[in-house]
């Protein structure tokens, strides 16, 4: 019988070693930048088949939990949060239900960031700002490129500091590409309902920053994402 197709418990062996791993890992004290021990010592200390520990071994490779090291062989290692997500996420093979929620954490990291953007701005980022909206001009009413907004938001997140929001934003480029093509006929009759008055730009939201006004900023940021929440809402 193939050892990693035998479910427990919704489980595979494989994520059953898994969790003994880390368990093993937590229990022994051994921390990133450590070696851990040889394969055939894991065997023995977990009491699993070698077969199933290179499988979850293989899995914590990808992940960046574990690398190899020249003569000290394998090495616990901090991963990069999101690293993993960047090799597979395929917007493409993506149900319509995960493009949402996915727009839906960007929307609540974008207004959610409010304060750290204000506490931490400075001229020099308000100079950068400025260029950025001056060099990207809006392709129709209520409609910016991706190439715009990426810019734009982006900088917003280097400003917090937060680099997992960042590296996010990276992460997810592609699916906000992937909306903005494959929605496009939704979000233009949504931009047929909006009024001049109610368009928020990229130079409204500066100005707020430039205010240092986290109230008015966050505002303004869900009226600039309306588009995105009521399609969610759709």
């Amino acid at each position: 019988m193939n050892n990693l197709k035998i479910v427990v418990e919704n489980k595979t062996l494989v994520d059953l070693v898994e969790e003994k791993l880390l368990n093993y890992f937590k229990e022994e004290n051994i921390m990133p930048g450590d070696s851990i021990p040889t394969e055939l010592e894991l065997t023995e200390a977990l009491g699993v088949g070698r077969s199933v520990l290179r499988e979850a071994l293989s899995r914590f490779r990808m992940l960046g939990l574990v690398k190899s090291r020249t003569r000290r062989g394998m090495v616990l290692s901090e991963p990069d949060l999101l690293g993993g997500l960047n090799k597979v996420i395929e917007p493409s093979i993506m149900s319509q239900k995960n493009i949402k929620e996915i727009l839906g954490l960007r929307i609540a990291l974008e207004i959610g960031n409010a304060y750290l953007i204000i506490k931490r701005i400075t001229d020099a980022d308000i100079i950068e700002l400025e260029e950025i909206v001056g060099n990207y001009h809006a392709s129709a009413f209520n409609k910016f490129t991706v190439d715009a907004d990426h810019a734009f938001h982006s900088k917003l997140h280097q400003i917090a500091g937060n680099n997992v929001i960042s590296k996010y934003q990276e992460v997810f480029y592609k699916v906000f590409v992937f909306a903005d093509k494959n929605y496009s006929k939704y979000f233009e009759e949504h931009n047929k309902k909006t009024s001049k008055e109610n368009l928020v730009t990229h130079r409204d939201l500066l100005q707020k920053l430039k205010e240092r006004d986290v109230n008015g900023f966050q505002d303004l940021m869900q009226k600039h994402l309306e588009l995105y929440i009521d399609f969610i809402d759709s």
